[in-house]
């Protein structure tokens, strides 16, 4: 996990096979699409060309609980090499401990 290189200070998932921490949001079956529709304009993906500042992928992610559920994420697709990286891969933790202040 890193931070975006525009300073905004929000962080976004590179490839790769380090743990992350996040939240799962369960989606209801009668909005799916359209929510996921939603979700693809805020993060800049077009589901159409597979293109954008981020894509959309499935991952097999692990719950609190133990479970593996297959679910979606947002994988950055620009450049990272310059940007902070979160070693906790907990962005709040990071946040609220680790943070410069401005």
């Amino acid at each position: 996990m890193f931070l975006d290189p525009s300073g905004a200070r929000y962080p976004f998932l590179v490839p790769g096979h380090e743990t992350v921490r996040g939240d799962l949001v369960y989606l209801r079956d009668d909005c799916r699409e359209e929510t996921l529709a939603d979700l693809d304009q805020l993060e800049g993906y077009d589901r159409r060309n597979d293109t954008g500042l981020y894509l959309r992928r499935r991952r097999q992610v692990g719950t609190d609980s133990g479970e593996t559920v297959t679910a979606w994420v947002y994988i950055w697709n620009g450049p990272w090499t310059e940007t902070v990286k979160i070693i906790s891969g907990d962005f709040t933790a990071w946040r609220l401990n680790e943070a410069p202040e401005n």
